[in-house]
C-alpha cells in the first residue's frame, strides 16, 4: 500500500488484490480496501475522525465475517484510545482473533501516531529490528520518489 502512496486509487486496488490470493469473498476485499483508505488518510495527516470514517465493510453471514470483525475491532480500539500503546492493548484484549486485531490496529495507530509512538521497550524487543527498519526506510524512500 505504501509503495503506491502517490496514487491512492492504485494503493486501494493493490491492497484488495493482495488479499485476493487467499480469499475472494467481497466483504474481505472491501475490508482490505477500507484499511488501505484509512492508512492513506492517517499517513496524510488526517484527523482521527476522518481515518475512522473509512470503515464501510459490515459483518455479514458466511465467509469473510472474521476479517470484517477483525477490522471492526481494530477501528474500535483505535477510536477509543489516544496512544499507540493503548490502542494495541485495547485491541489485544477484545477477544476472538485478538492477535490479528491488534496487528491491524497497530498498523492504523502506527500510521496515525508515527513510529516514535511505539513504546521503546516494544521496539527494543522486536527481533531483527534493524532489518525491519531498513526495509521500511527503503520502502518509504521509494514511495517518496514516486510522489515526485
Amino acid at each position: 500500500m505504501l509503495f503506491n502512496f502517490a496514487s491512492p486509487q492504485e494503493a486501494v486496488r493493490s491492497a484488495s488484490e493482495a488479499a485476493r490470493t487467499t480469499c475472494q469473498v467481497s466483504t474481505v476485499l472491501t475490508a482490505c480496501a477500507d484499511l488501505a483508505r484509512a492508512l492513506l488518510a492517517a499517513l496524510s495527516g488526517a484527523s482521527k475522525a476522518c481515518v475512522l470514517a473509512h470503515q464501510s465493510a459490515a459483518p455479514g453471514p458466511g465467509a469473510g465475517k472474521g476479517a470484517v470483525q477483525v477490522l471492526s475491532g481494530a477501528f474500535e480500539a483505535f477510536g477509543a484510545t489516544d496512544t499507540f500503546r493503548d490502542a494495541v492493548l485495547h485491541a489485544a484484549n477484545l477477544g476472538g482473533d485478538s492477535d490479528v486485531t491488534a496487528a491491524v490496529c497497530g498498523q492504523l495507530a502506527g500510521a496515525f501516531y508515527g513510529a516514535n509512538a511505539i513504546p521503546r521497550a516494544w521496539r527494543e524487543a522486536l527481533l531483527r529490528a534493524q532489518l525491519i527498519e531498513s526495509f521500511a526506510d527503503r520502502l518509504l524512500a521509494r514511495a517518496l520518489e514516486r510522489l515526485g
